[in-house]
């Protein structure tokens, strides 16, 4: 009798410690392009809206948790910076007292581009060569790139080239009888270090020759 008792209080205490939910736990997937992260999670049937949960990667404690209410979505995303590292879960509620489902699994992304990976180039660039100020508008689209030169103004100078990790190689110019070649390296958030050879092609060709110019453009706010 007395071990049929320890039993008992022994089965009502696990009953006590293991929470029963009134919903599935969403499953969770996370990933990451540049300084974009991308979040989405199963929608679970009799849920009224989910919750997303992060907080800090090293984490700090409970009072780091920020929560945010993600009404009846099961995707968002953000853009971010070099270096942000975050834990994230979902917990899905149905609206009534304790009708909360427990947290997903926890992902874990951290924002790395050194590690690679398409970088934005979009933006306006300015800097000078020795007297000339130089201003270039970059579009990007993907790992296609556009880049304008609004400055010396040169109507019809068209950059197109593609984007790997941090640098842009660019195999075309459009600009009269100039063609040419000029590559872009990322070298933070606000600065690309560009090379730009622009040449005529035969029989004036000078394609190829160190007669390139290095600038350093920073990115306009």
């Amino acid at each position: 009798m007395k071990r049929l008792s320890q039993l008992l209080i022994t089965l009502a205490l696990l009953c006590i410690s293991v929470p029963v939910f009134a919903l599935d736990a969403p499953v969770l997937t996370t990933s990451t392009s540049a300084l974009d992260v991308s979040m989405s999670w199963t929608a679970i049937s009799g849920a009224t809206g989910y919750m997303l949960h992060y907080a800090p990667n090293p984490y700090t404690g409970t009072d780091s948790i920020v929560n945010v209410d993600m009404g009846t979505d099961t995707s968002c995303s953000a853009t971010l910076w070099d270096g942000a590292s975050y834990y994230v879960a979902v917990t899905a509620s149905d609206g009534s007292f304790g009708g909360e489902s427990g947290y997903s699994n926890v992902g874990l992304f951290t924002i790395d581009l050194s590690a690679g990976g398409f970088e934005n180039f979009a933006g306006t660039f300015t800097g000078n060569y020795m007297s000339t100020p130089f201003e270039y508008i970059v579009t990007q689209s993907g790992n296609n790139l556009i880049i304008i030169r609004a400055k010396p103004v040169a109507t019809g100078v068209a950059y197109n080239g593609t984007v790997s990790g941090n640098k842009a190689i660019v195999e075309t110019i459009i600009y009269g009888y100039y063609g040419g070649y000029s590559t872009w390296t990322k070298i933070n958030d606000t600065t690309i270090e560009a090379y730009v050879n622009e040449c005529k092609p035969t029989p004036y060709s000078t394609c190829g020759a160190p007669n390139g110019v290095i600038l350093i453009l920073n990115k306009q706010p």
